[in-house]
């Protein structure tokens, strides 16, 4: 069984504290970022660009510390540092200089597809590091070079940036910021969140600095709840708000049994209240999916916890026939739930991925134009609400195969193959598993649910491959 907090006990042999915390710190600015560039009234400068040199910038604090931790790793780092200022070259070029040189363009998303991949394996270890991860490697550069191949034909700068922030969030960050803290700051962060739209509830909409704070229209309508209004908080969709809350909501979980288990009273009764607020703030954004996603996680984390390891198969296993099963009682009608067209929807994505003519999908385009030919009204305009569906008719077979690659292959490595890896991780992979059936986002994003997938799929990956130390970190 693969042991988490020993991996993060090893990346943090012989360094002093204050390495981890700028570590955690440099993760912090990366997804304070990404929250802010997502939400309502954040800075219109703030967007791929320069989360990107975020990204660099957490990269190359990694590899300043490993350089400088012992006189004789500086030079065997040197390339690492190299390729950092390089990298971050090339995008500060995107913000400043005028994007790429006329003529040119092809050859240099080459060089940059390459570079960005290369960037978790450039360190001394890179080798074993890449041997470990490798199907998961191959299952990243099928996906990004499909959107690549697309770039360079219709001149979109799209995966120039997604590709990097993807590579970072799968095979680079995970290694050096533990589960723990990642999910501590998702539930402080959610419950940040719910609290400012509750506010809402009591004064009405309401502005915090250049944030607007509002509710959506609509009812919440439970039996022990009936609330008029949404919660979208500083977001401008509940379904969004939903995502990070259904998150926080899990990790307040997991953290409150690692709490109980360190029998730290007093942090467990801190950890119930960001839970609390989590947890109402989702039911009020009235987000079926990051509902269902919530209990999917919860329920297969608390089957591991109640009867072991050996469980997992069959936990992850029922809760996916339950949601087949779900899904088939909603298509005939015989519960009450109403799927918003998602099933009309989903059959014309079938369909026009059917009609493609290339491997590698019909280009950057968005779903709902693919779809348009092969739906009624009112449907024509909408996008095929199904991650899966909106890459594979992007990006063709390759695409799709490279994201199931990531997606699934890493459940069914952890779950069935291998059995091993983080069973916190392995709950929440396979709730966005099920999450990315109802929601359009995709791993090759910069939004807030797209980076929270993509970190969970590389927790889970660097989990289950158990990847050697990285000497001098």
């Amino acid at each position: 069984m693969t042991n988490v907090a020993g991996l993060d006990a090893a990346y943090s042999q012989s360094r002093p504290d204050w390495s981890r915390y700028l570590r955690w710190l440099a993760f912090v600015v990366v997804f304070g970022a990404v929250v802010v560039a997502y939400a309502d009234g954040g800075p219109v400068w703030l967007d791929a660009v320069p989360i990107s040199l975020l990204y660099v910038g957490f990269g190359g604090v990694v590899y300043a510390q490993a350089a400088t931790n012992r006189a004789t790793d500086t030079v065997r780092f040197v390339p690492a540092l190299l390729l950092t200022l390089l990298v971050g070259a090339l995008f500060a070029r995107q913000l400043w200089g005028g994007g790429f040189t006329d003529g040119y363009r092809r050859a240099e998303l080459v060089v940059s597809f390459f570079l960005f991949v290369a960037y978790p394996f450039v360190h001394p270890d890179g080798v074993d590091y890449f041997s470990a991860v490798s199907g998961y490697t191959l299952g990243l550069v099928a996906l990004l070079g499909a959107h690549f191949y697309h770039s360079a034909t219709v001149g979109a700068r799209f995966p120039f940036f997604m590709g990097f922030i993807l590579v970072m969030n799968v095979l680079f960050v995970p290694r050096f910021v533990s589960r723990r803290t990642a999910l501590t700051v998702v539930s402080l962060t959610g419950a940040l969140v719910s609290a400012l739209g509750l506010v809402a509830y009591v004064v009405g909409e309401y502005a915090v600095f250049s944030f607007s704070v509002s509710l959506q229209g609509g009812v919440v309508d439970l039996p022990f709840l009936h609330v008029t209004g949404l919660l979208e908080s500083i977001f401008t969709n509940p379904n969004g708000t939903g995502i990070l809350l259904f998150v926080g909501l899990f990790a307040a979980v997991v953290e409150l049994r690692d709490h109980l288990g360190d029998g730290a009273g007093a942090g467990a009764v801190a950890v119930v209240g960001v839970g609390l607020l989590n947890g109402l703030g989702l039911l009020l954004t009235h987000s079926r999916a990051s509902w269902a996603a919530a209990a999917i996680a919860v329920c297969v984390y608390l089957s591991y916890v109640v009867f072991g390891r050996a469980v997992l198969p069959y936990a992850v296993g029922g809760v996916l026939l339950l949601v087949v099963v779900g899904l088939g009682l909603i298509a005939t009608s015989l519960v009450g739930v109403d799927p918003s067209g998602r099933f009309t929807l989903w059959t014309a994505a079938v369909r026009a991925f059917v009609g493609l003519r290339s491997p590698f999908g019909a280009g950057l385009v968005s779903s709902a134009e693919l779809l348009a030919p092969y739906v009624p009204e009112p449907y024509v305009g909408t996008s095929a609400h199904n991650s899966y569906l909106s890459i594979a008719l992007r990006t063709g077979v390759v695409g799709i195969a490279g994201y199931l690659v990531l997606v699934v292959g890493s459940l069914v490595d952890a779950v069935l193959v291998r059995r091993r890896g983080d069973p916190a991780v392995i709950a929440l992979a396979v709730a966005f598993a099920v999450h990315q059936l109802f929601e359009a986002y995709s791993l090759v994003q910069y939004s807030l649910g797209a980076v929270l997938a993509a970190l969970t799929v590389g927790y889970l990956v660097t989990s289950v491959c158990e990847p050697p130390r990285l000497r001098g970190i």
